[in-house]
């Protein structure tokens, strides 16, 4: 409930911050207000959300071993990413995720080790 009031607020400033004629005044109190009230929400559902994965790895986690079968990188203007596409297989399913490959360490055929949660195979952590 406090989270939907907060929203139709944050609309209701939306307009006042770049959408609106008024003044340097109404800009500041629209950021201002999005500072003070959308920062803490923000960070409150980082929170939560890292507490279930944790919460999950650790009640429901399984070993697992992944299988790295592509590599590919990611450009942009001033950057380059490289990540790894790994395959594993939990309940009789096989999953795919992609991880940063740090300093290009993973190659094609690589195994990895992880700790995947058996009830929601997606959450996994590499080790």
């Amino acid at each position: 409930m406090w989270l939907s009031i907060s929203s139709i607020l944050a609309l209701l400033y939306l307009g006042d911050l770049w959408l609106g004629d008024g003044g340097r005044w109404d800009k500041l109190k629209s950021f201002l207000f999005f500072l003070f009230v959308g920062g803490p929400i923000g960070v409150f559902v980082f929170l939560m959300h890292q507490s279930f994965m944790k919460r999950q790895l650790a009640e429901y986690g399984v070993p697992v071993h992944g299988v790295v079968t592509k590599l590919y990188t990611q450009r942009n203007r001033n950057s380059r990413t490289p990540y790894a596409i790994f395959t594993y297989k939990v309940n009789n399913k096989t999953w795919k995720q992609e991880v940063i490959n740090r300093n290009d360490f993973l190659q094609v055929g690589d195994t990895l080790k992880l700790w995947c949660a058996k009830t929601d195979p997606e959450i996994f952590k590499v080790e």
